[in-house]
């Protein structure tokens, strides 16, 4: 819950304190790379909260592009 609670206040700050047109290092540079930075965070942990139980589940499917359950069958070949 912390974790929530730090990337959310210092996407806010760090939002707020940005301007690119300012004569200050910190906020035309630091400022939106920290931005960035927060909003990157925020995105991963909003797709591990979601993880494979929200429909995604990857390990559980039957046939996928190499993978399935279908009978080999019989290459045959007549006895000629």
């Amino acid at each position: 819950m912390i974790s929530w609670l730090v990337i959310v206040v210092g996407l806010y700050l760090s939002w707020n304190f940005t301007e690119l047109e300012s004569a200050s290092s910190l906020q035309n540079t630091l400022c939106p790379i920290l931005v960035f930075l927060f909003l990157i965070a925020l995105l991963v942990k909003i797709v591990f909260l979601m993880g494979p139980s929200s429909g995604r589940d990857v390990g559980s499917g039957g046939g996928g592009f190499f993978g399935g359950d279908g009978g080999g069958g019989d290459c045959g070949g007549g006895g000629e």
